[in-house]
């Protein structure tokens, strides 16, 4: 049985790090980072946890030390938002493929934009499963591209609005062993991923589309809809720690 989302149980921090302890073994970690004191592993839970609080860097040089025993400024936490700016994305997908085994039934993909204190704003895109047994929506890749999008092998419908009526996209999912319920523009891709799509796509049938809203809806209501923050560097970096958290706590659902 599926732990449900208001559960008190899975918002616990020990099970989160627990989990984190679990699945970090599975990635494969960037060698040409060498931080001189602490391991990537180290700043990537101080990061986790300080988006999980939504603590301030300051406050989260006491959470170090309350959760880790170690003394770490907020300087330097920074300074690894930053750093690790190139690299997050390969790190969290890594971290998103434990999630691919779960059951699912209908799978999606849709974009949003974060915002900051800069003004400026940051698109990603998301591939996310829905599972309606458990009534479950988790992601399963993240990219900040349409080119860069993975799309793991599977089976069902595969919602997109029409943004997503592109030919490199569509040929994507219809490989992947998707029917492409993808909404036609007025241009229209072409490749044998649109030829599917146009047979196969259903207007009562895409109207499924609007679950996989409920993930930015997620996010949002955790974390707010704006990031304190001025670097697209650091932008990038927290969004995509956000997304570790949401993750992690879908695996404590799964395991509770």
């Amino acid at each position: 049985m599926v732990a449900k989302r208001w559960n008190s149980e899975i918002y616990n921090v020990k099970e989160l790090l627990r989990v984190f302890d679990n699945v970090i073994e599975n990635i494969v970690l960037p060698s040409n980072l060498n931080p001189k004191k602490y391991s990537i592993e180290l700043i990537l839970k101080v990061l986790v946890i300080k988006e999980f609080f939504k603590s301030s860097l300051r406050a989260m040089e006491n959470l170090a030390m309350v959760y880790f025993g170690i003394k770490i400024s907020k300087s330097v936490i920074h300074f690894w938002e930053k750093r690790l700016k190139p690299h997050i994305s390969k790190i969290v997908n890594q971290l998103l493929k434990q999630l691919w085994n779960l059951n699912y039934n209908e799978t999606f993909i849709d974009s949003t934009k974060f915002s900051n204190k800069g003004k400026s704003q940051i698109k990603i895109h998301v591939v996310t499963r829905y599972d309606s047994v458990n009534k479950v929506l988790f992601p399963i890749s993240i990219s900040l591209s349409k080119s860069d999008l993975i799309i793991p092998c599977g089976e069902g419908n595969f919602y997109g609005d029409g943004e997503y009526d592109d030919r490199e996209v569509l040929n994507k999912v219809v490989k992947s062993g998707y029917n492409p319920i993808i909404k036609k523009t007025k241009k229209g891709a072409r490749g044998y991923g649109a030829k599917k799509r146009d047979k196969i796509f259903d207007k009562n049938v895409y109207k499924k589309r609007s679950i996989c809203e409920g993930f930015f809806g997620g996010i949002t209501n955790r974390f707010g809809d704006r990031l304190n923050t001025f670097l697209e560097s650091t932008t990038i970096t927290r969004i995509f720690v956000r997304i570790i958290v949401y993750a992690l706590i879908i695996m404590i659902r799964y395991e509770l």
